[in-house]
């Protein structure tokens, strides 16, 4: 398995997982939760992209993660594009 989604899938454990405001408005759209997000990429595989951005509040350059997977019920989700940080911030709280 993939270095960076087993780091991924232990950030989620520690819900230091902040989701950007299009994958928000993505997950209401597709009647998403978070718990779903996230429990579907605890069940994933492999990262299916990998996309170079910048972040539109710093300018900072980052790597946002799609990730494809299903959950523990089989349901097939797309997983919403997310930044994930090793250092937890008040902002990355998922409650």
């Amino acid at each position: 398995m993939d270095h960076t989604l087993i780091e991924i899938k232990r950030l989620c454990q520690t819900q230091r997982v902040a989701f950007t405001e299009k994958a928000e408005i993505e997950m209401i759209r597709d009647s998403l939760s978070r718990a779903d997000v996230i429990e579907s990429i605890l069940n994933a595989t492999k990262i299916k992209k990998r996309l170079r951005s910048a972040n539109p509040r710093t300018g900072k350059r980052e790597t946002l993660y799609v990730i494809d997977s299903t959950t523990w019920d089989g349901v097939s989700r797309f997983t919403p594009k997310a930044r994930f940080s090793p250092k937890p911030r008040e902002t990355d709280s998922m409650s």
